[in-house]
């Protein structure tokens, strides 16, 4: 054999074996994707609730986390009288914070059983 015979010879071996590979892994992948099951409860529609609700307690706390680099954390928690007079914690963001006062009322709207709003009864949205 010549030696360009030689290097075609040796071409081919290597683009085979690049093919057998590539198969091999695309095999590979479909069985991973066919052994997964669709999640439907990551892909399922926002759960809504909105109810009546009174503030009854709003709390900010602040403390510092970490030794070397501390970072200071704030939390804000406002809880509501909810109509069965069931008493909620709810986180919220420092924005919202502020315009909360105890004794308002209005339309608690929660999605998966997080704040989202709070329309108090003569006010605009908070």
């Amino acid at each position: 054999m010549s030696k360009q015979e030689w290097v075609l010879l040796i071409g081919a071996v290597i683009v085979g074996v690049f093919a057998v590979i590539c198969v091999v892994g695309l095999i590979i992948e479909r069985k991973k994707l066919k052994g997964k099951e669709f999640d439907e409860e990551k892909f399922a529609e926002p759960e809504y609730d909105t109810t009546r609700a009174k503030v009854v307690d709003i709390k900010c706390d602040m403390h510092y986390e970490g030794v070397k680099m501390p970072k200071l954390i704030k939390e804000f928690v406002v809880f509501f009288e909810v109509e069965n007079r069931e008493i909620i914690k709810l986180d919220v963001l420092e924005e919202y914070y502020s315009a909360f006062e105890v004794g308002q009322e209005g339309l608690l709207t929660l999605v998966n059983g997080n704040f989202i709003s709070f329309d108090a009864d003569g006010e605009s949205e908070c």
